[in-house]
C-alpha cells in the first residue's frame, strides 16, 4: 500500500525526471499521480481516469510531449 496521507505525500516522489531539475509543473504531476494510486487502492477506477486525463492535459497543455508520450503507455 502506498502512504497517502499529507505528511507522507509531500516527500514521495513517483515521478522520475532525471538529471531535470524539479519544478512545480512536476511538483503537480507527481501529486496527481499520488491521488491516482490512492484512487487504485480505493477500487475507484473512474475517479482515477479523470485524474489520469488531468495529467495528459497538464503533460499537453505544458508542451512536454516527451513525457506525455511516456505517461500515456
Amino acid at each position: 500500500m502506498i502512504d497517502t496521507s499529507a505528511k507522507s505525500s509531500k516527500n514521495q516522489k513517483l515521478l522520475d525526471v532525471g538529471d531535470q531539475e524539479w519544478t512545480p509543473f512536476y511538483e503537480k504531476i507527481n501529486q496527481l499521480m499520488l491521488e491516482e494510486k490512492k484512487c487504485r487502492q480505493d477500487n475507484d477506477s473512474i475517479l482515477g481516469a479523470e485524474i489520469c486525463v488531468k495529467i495528459l492535459q497538464a503533460a499537453f497543455d505544458e508542451k512536454d510531449y516527451a513525457h506525455l508520450r511516456e505517461w500515456m503507455l
